[in-house]
């Protein structure tokens, strides 16, 4: 049983730590290409993309051919060799795989024009958000953008809970019956100290990322997430880039 005694980062590593498939919410190539897109309509193309949790590099291979290099990121040996898989069946030839986690980057990398975090922030408590952000402040070029993808939205939590994770409900008995098993599995969960029982993890609200942000220096841009309704996406910049523009 996943425990909150060793914290929800420990937790997701050994959620993680056998996989070899992001468990994206639509996996085709088609709906990989969509996920791309969205991201590249936020993020500056060109230069060098530093990908956190890059996973089986599912999404980073959409991503690649808009950079002159990108370096992927993950903890995962089972997530590496899957991505180095990946990479080699589509013959990519700029992602370069590096062992590591969100709170410590492997170096040297510096001057990243990008670095993206996608769907990996609901495995930091608040504390492990600001150590990621410092990694990020020290690989990220002066006028680099560094983008938080895919973070829970916390005022939808229990929306979530109750027409996603359940599934449609189509009658009041059906929602009401739910909303009861909901309770006791939420119960379950307490008690056995299971932080990761509804699939998600660690829910932020947009003051929560604009409060550490600050601390380590960034303004933050947020937006609508396309394609899941109860996420949004975070794009920061440097504070003293913001100012002069």
């Amino acid at each position: 049983m996943l425990t909150a005694t060793r914290g929800l980062h420990a937790a997701s590593r050994e959620l993680w730590s056998q996989k070899r498939d992001g468990g994206h919410r639509y996996s085709s190539e088609q709906w990989l290409q969509r996920y791309a897109e969205e991201l590249l309509a936020m993020i500056p193309a060109g230069g060098t993309l530093v990908d956190v949790g890059c996973g089986a590099c599912q999404i980073t291979t959409h991503l690649a051919a808009y950079f002159d290099r990108v370096l992927g990121i993950d903890f995962s040996p089972t997530m590496l060799e899957a991505a180095q898989r990946r990479i080699d069946e589509l013959a990519v030839h700029n992602i370069e795989l590096m062992l590591g986690t969100m709170q410590q980057f492997p170096f040297p990398i510096r001057n990243a024009d990008v670095v993206l975090s996608y769907g990996v922030c609901q495995y930091l408590s608040l504390a492990d958000l600001r150590q990621h952000l410092d990694q990020v402040d020290n690989v990220l070029s002066p006028a680099g953008t560094a983008c938080l993808a895919l973070v829970p939205n916390s005022e939808f939590r229990s929306w979530y809970r109750l027409n996603i994770l359940g599934g449609k409900k189509r009658t009041a008995s059906d929602r009401l019956a739910w909303r009861a098993t909901l309770l006791y599995r939420m119960t379950g969960a307490l008690l056995a100290r299971n932080l990761l029982w509804d699939g998600i993890g660690n829910w932020f609200s947009r003051d929560d990322i604009e409060n550490v942000a600050d601390r380590c220096g960034f303004d933050v841009d947020f937006r609508h997430c396309w394609f899941y309704e109860y996420r949004f996406h975070a794009l920061l910049r440097r504070k003293n880039l913001s100012r002069r523009e």
